[in-house]
């Protein structure tokens, strides 16, 4: 995410977008994220209600696929 918003900034400061659109691609950025995070979290409770164990990489690989299966 660190090298992502760099490069938003780069482009914001060398010219090659405008402020609006910086704004509006760091909102997606941040809400993707936060949409992430919150995933996380409920696929790690449900395996651990299912399963009885925390099973992190696993929860993190099928939020990973269903971001990058829905949401371009």
């Amino acid at each position: 995410m660190k090298d992502k918003i760099n490069k938003i900034c780069t482009e914001l400061n060398d010219g090659k977008i405008a402020v609006v659109q910086a704004t509006e691609q760091l909102f997606d950025l941040y809400s993707v994220s936060q949409q992430r995070e919150l995933l996380l979290a409920y696929e790690e409770f449900t395996s651990y209600k299912v399963l009885g164990k925390k099973t992190p990489r696993i929860s993190k690989q099928m939020v990973e696929d269903f971001l990058a299966n829905n949401c371009g």
